[in-house]
């Protein structure tokens, strides 16, 4: 039987909005969001023999205590683990350290900051992992503007190209497409895979369009949104 366990960050500071994951929108919050995508994903992939855990991390007791009554395991988080510099990835090994998951229970991370992120996009991106067996994860991506390839960083006062001198004068068509991880969803198929660098990483895409690819970070993300596509998704 495989494992899942699923790992669902909620810090209780948040700089853009504050108290970010506990905002309501149509009488849920980002939090539960998150939260009833993965018992959702859970109900689906039972019959397989899949068991899954939800796992909620936080500093937060107020969100500990919505994540108990939405049904989820959870887990008090170190304050050093609760800073505004403190990478997710941390925070995953620190659950999966805590409750003693074997090293090949298959890793999930989910953001409440992507509310678009339903289900169905959950179960598709699992399928992908399970097929395709020369992948060591899955990371879901939308499609950016290419022009991207163009830009440049700064380093010792000095423009240097973001891609290398190839794209910079390639006509805009020639380029080719971008992706960039949209946050929505990390699947990886052990914990020992998130300490390889990415080079030792073969990671699948797992496309995802615009809308549903938006991110929450500040109150303007919030404006003008159909709520009502999760539950049709």
């Amino acid at each position: 039987m495989s494992k899942v366990g699923i790992v669902i960050p909620a810090r209780g500071g948040s700089k853009g909005i504050a108290r970010k994951n506990l905002i309501r929108i149509d009488g849920i919050s980002l939090l539960e969001r998150a939260i009833l995508c993965a018992l959702e994903f859970q109900k689906a992939v039972a019959s397989t023999g899949v068991a899954v855990e939800t796992i909620v991390s936080s500093d937060d007791s107020e969100m500990l205590k919505v994540a108990k009554s939405a049904g989820a395991t959870c887990l008090r988080r170190p304050n050093n683990l609760a800073l505004h510099t403190s990478d997710s990835w941390s925070v995953v090994h620190h659950v999966f350290k805590k409750l003693d998951f074997d090293d090949d229970v298959i890793v999930c991370l989910l953001q409440p900051t992507s509310p678009f992120r339903t289900p169905q996009h959950l179960i598709k991106a699992f399928d992908l992992l399970r097929s395709e067996s020369f992948f060591d994860g899955v990371v879901s991506v939308n499609e950016i503007d290419n022009s991207v390839l163009k830009s440049y960083f700064i380093q010792d006062s000095c423009l240097v190209p973001i891609s290398g001198q190839a794209y910079l004068n390639m006509p805009r068509q020639n380029l080719p497409e971008v992706y960039k991880a949209n946050g929505a969803i990390y699947l990886y198929r052990s914990i020992k895979m998130l300490s390889k660098s990415h080079s030792e990483v073969a990671l699948a895409p797992f496309f995802m369009d615009r809308f549903s690819s938006r991110d929450i970070d500040t109150i303007e993300d919030l404006e003008g949104l159909d709520w009502n596509f999760w539950r049709a998704g």
